[in-house]
């Protein structure tokens, strides 16, 4: 495997689908002062516990509670089936295991994703399908209405995380509502498609629609509302948000829609559209050497062989199995789900950060070995990515180094190259996938926002250009600034914006609405006005402002130019190498004048 390879098989170890979350804590110690609380489910009784690490709200905790039976042995490779009911109290006071996980090929740590987020948790396990709730704990009026419900689904490309990457107590006492973070079955194991084979494909999102009926089953024993929940996703979690939203098995089991740093319209999320339907991988010799009884095969591996596997002839290559066409979950692929606005869910939201790519810009900075980021990292990165996503168009390389040119003249000289390569990215990766749903979402819905979290700390580390990186908002919206990290410090002026984010959330999982007082919301994301929100420091202030239309020209380039340049019956052969002929001339002989003329004047 050559460098570029090495580079973008792992592209999402550096963030993507990503950087999702952060545990503060590795094991809850229970101690014999501590107060313990025990609650019934359908399956069986449960013993959590109280805590109050944020003074004055008190917060009931059941770390590891099961939603589905260990799918090990006969059950792996299988849809998820119900846990078996105990008679016993069952002890829920620690945090579960993680499902297993990739080892990356850079660091060759199988935790090494976990652990920029929760440092020192080192347990993984097949048996993992459990799932963490947090609520209130306060006395309950008679006819009070009940709590809403968060459900957070990890991202981390649907290979690696666990849903325990943040503690959800502060974020419950707060905003007074129930939050739950859970597993879902990772990597080949959890998304392995071969529809022919009898792999489905998509076991980790039906774990994820288990947890949904969980809810549905058993929060009222909670004090919860099973008719008010909201699914919140980050990164490849966003995508697994997007599918629920037009899959028929999620009817009816939540409400709002929370979609965080990425798409299910984006390159990565979906197995490509020339591909064999219900196929995530072109073949088995990798992993059957010619067994033809390939399910059978995957049964018998050791989890150590099994957690391994990877797609290598997936062309997409950030997610190792995307997600596939099963007929069952997926019925047909998301762009027509969303072209016809069937869609599942009340209300929307969609949010991301101001420099979703700085992550990845830096650890491109440690695999190169150099402090300053040259520009033949920008090139090498395209050559590599670009001809994979764009093969019909010719220089496509030279197209996007153009647009995202040194046309800017008031950013630092050193700091030129990398703030070039990071908003490229971010648009690429994530941003313009989220716009194009936003403008299609906005056809059938008027309930609809968008948000960017822009706020930099004052005590960030790192070089300016970081920025807000992927995954950098989850922290001030599971309240991570008033019980510390050890990875980053944080000031009064972090905990002020953590307060606005869980306030803003809190109140649209209660309403539907992004509001900051419950009464007056932000404005809604409309197809003829396109207002978007942003949270920011201005004047020693944390302010929420409106604007419109988020970089319309860097949109139209990504969701409208380059698909309409798109010729399906050519191949560029020059895509590999740099062509002597201007790369307009080129774009002219692979798509008719006519084509490239009206593409033109839709783009300007």
């Amino acid at each position: 495997m050559d460098i570029l390879e090495v580079i973008f098989s792992k592209f999402l170890y550096f963030y993507i689908f990503l950087i999702s979350t952060k545990v503060l804590s590795l094991d809850i110690k229970i101690d014999t002062n501590t107060e313990t609380i025990v609650k019934d489910t359908k399956h069986g009784r449960i013993r959590g516990f109280i805590s109050e690490r944020l003074p004055g709200h008190k917060v009931e905790q059941f770390l590891g509670v099961p939603f589905a039976e260990p799918p090990v042995g006969n059950l792996r490779l299988e849809r998820p089936v119900e846990p078996k009911p105990w008679t016993h109290i069952q002890d829920t006071l620690k945090l579960p295991p993680a499902c297993l996980q990739r080892t990356g090929n850079i660091t060759n740590d199988t935790f090494s994703y976990i652990h920029r987020y929760v440092p020192g948790f080192n347990r993984e396990d097949e048996n993992c399908l459990y799932l963490n709730l947090y609520k209130p704990y306060e006395p309950k009026k008679s006819g009070e209405s009940k709590y809403p419900v968060l459900l957070f689904i990890h991202g981390g490309s649907n290979e690696v995380g666990m849903g325990a990457m943040f503690d959800g107590d502060i974020l419950a006492g707060y905003s007074k509502i129930i939050v739950i973070t859970f597993n879902y079955r990772l990597g080949a194991l959890g998304f392995f498609g071969a529809k022919n084979e009898n792999l489905e494909g998509n076991y980790g999102f039906l774990d994820q629609i288990m947890v949904m009926k969980w809810i549905r089953k058993n929060i009222h024993n909670f004090d919860g509302d099973a008719s008010k929940v909201t699914i919140d996703g980050h990164s490849a979690g966003a995508a697994d948000v997007g599918f629920h939203m037009i899959s028929p098995l999620a009817k009816g089991l939540f409400k709002y829609a929370v979609i965080q740093s990425g798409s299910p319209l984006a390159f990565w999320a979906t197995a490509g559209e020339d591909w064999k339907e219900g196929y995530n991988i072109d073949t088995f010799d990798l992993i059957s050497r010619g067994n033809n009884k390939h399910k059978e095969y995957l049964k018998r591996l050791d989890q150590r062989t099994m957690k391994e596997i990877k797609a290598k002839h997936n062309p997409a290559s950030f997610i190792s199995f995307p997600a596939v066409v099963d007929k069952h979950f997926l019925v047909e692929r998301p762009l027509q789900s969303f072209n016809r606005g069937q869609l599942n869910g009340e209300s929307y939201l969609l949010s991301f950060t101001r420099d979703e790519g700085s992550e990845h810009a830096e650890a491109l900075l440690h695999h190169y070995k150099v402090n300053t980021f040259e520009e033949r990292i920008f090139h090498d990165v395209l050559k590599d990515l670009s001809p994979h996503q764009f093969p019909t168009i010719c220089g496509i390389s030279d197209i996007i180094l153009h647009e995202y040119g040194q046309w800017e003249h008031d950013i630092k000289e050193e700091y030129k190259t990398v703030k070039r390569y990071i908003e490229m990215e971010s648009d690429f990766v994530f941003v313009a996938p989220m716009i194009k749903l936003a403008n299609m979402l906005s056809n059938f819905t008027n309930n609809l926002f968008l948000f960017s979290f822009d706020h930099v700390s004052e005590l960030a580390q790192g070089p300016e250009w970081l920025g807000v990186p992927h995954g950098r908002d989850l922290f001030y919206l599971f309240g991570v600034p008033f019980v510390g990290h050890k990875h980053y410090n944080y000031s009064e002026t972090d905990k002020v914006a953590s307060r606005l984010m869980m306030t803003l959330w809190g109140n649209f999982v209660r309403y539907g609405k992004l509001t900051a007082d419950g009464v007056r919301h932000l404005p809604h994301y409309r197809s003829n006005t396109k207002v978007f929100n942003r949270l920011f420091l201005t004047d020693n202030n944390i302010t929420v402002k409106e604007f419109k239309n988020f970089k319309p020209r860097k949109m139209a380039f990504w969701n409208t130019f380059l698909p309409h340049l798109n010729c399906p019956e050519k191949k560029c052969q020059s895509n590999k190498g740099r062509s002597t002929v201007p790369h307009i001339v080129i774009v002219l002989m692979c798509c008719s004048v006519s084509t490239f003329y009206m593409t033109f004047l839709r783009w300007i």
